[in-house]
């Protein structure tokens, strides 16, 4: 889903006389040469909620071989803007340890964490997965603006209009007519157990190969 397309159809469709230039976020000139007034603010994107339910372990099992984890999130309702949406996510490990990544959830069509498992791909046995799914709500509140085509007299030549003036149900944004608009984004994750033939080393004991993947 893009944000800016929307939002653009939404001016087409409701300035009567046509826009000459229009901006979605803090970057427009409305905000950057100070058209606005006192009390209003540009759009920004926050992530309201993420929601990962059974953390996606499944019947996943280390045994006693040296193993990493990899996680991958798919988007399939995702939503593109000029917005950060930034949401640390914790993730329990099958080990019992917690990890913690922070994920930008706007323009995503997949996400993998790590990038790199620290591990030697000729010692690399098995690799066992789990997929479910997982949700995150997300909203934008604030104004965005435009410029007349033409002005008449003394009226102003640039407007703001609050982003929850924007409401499509059919694609999920819902507006409350003001200045929030909210969306739910969904997709699958994937849990990644990459296993080596390796057994674990008791402690106090290190492992001095080189780590090559």
């Amino acid at each position: 889903l893009n944000l800016t397309e929307i939002a653009e159809s939404y001016l087409n469709n409701s300035v009567k006389n046509g826009w000459e230039s229009w901006g979605l976020d803090a970057s427009y000139v409305y905000w950057t040469d100070v058209h606005f007034t006192y009390g209003e603010h540009a759009v920004k994107g926050t992530v309201d909620g993420f929601q990962l339910p059974d953390q996606c372990k499944g019947n996943l099992t280390t045994g006693n071989k040296v193993c990493k984890e990899r996680f991958i999130w798919k988007f399939k309702n995702g939503i593109w803007s000029p917005f950060e949406l930034l949401v640390n996510v914790t993730i329990e490990l099958l080990e019992g340890k917690n990890e913690t990544f922070l994920l930008n959830l706007n323009n995503a069509e997949d996400i993998t964490e790590p990038q790199m498992l620290g591990l030697n791909v000729m010692k690399v046995a098995t690799t066992q997965y789990q997929r479910c799914n997982f949700s995150a709500e997300v909203s934008f509140k604030g104004l965005f603006a435009y410029k007349i085509k033409e002005r008449r007299g003394d009226v102003p030549d640039y407007y703001s209009v609050g982003i929850g003036n924007i409401n499509v149900p059919g694609v999920g944004l819902v507006g409350d007519g003001g200045q929030t608009l909210r969306y739910n984004m969904s997709g699958t994750f994937k849990r990644v157990l990459v296993c080596t033939k390796q057994n674990k080393k008791k402690k106090g004991k290190k492992n001095r190969k080189k780590a090559n993947i």
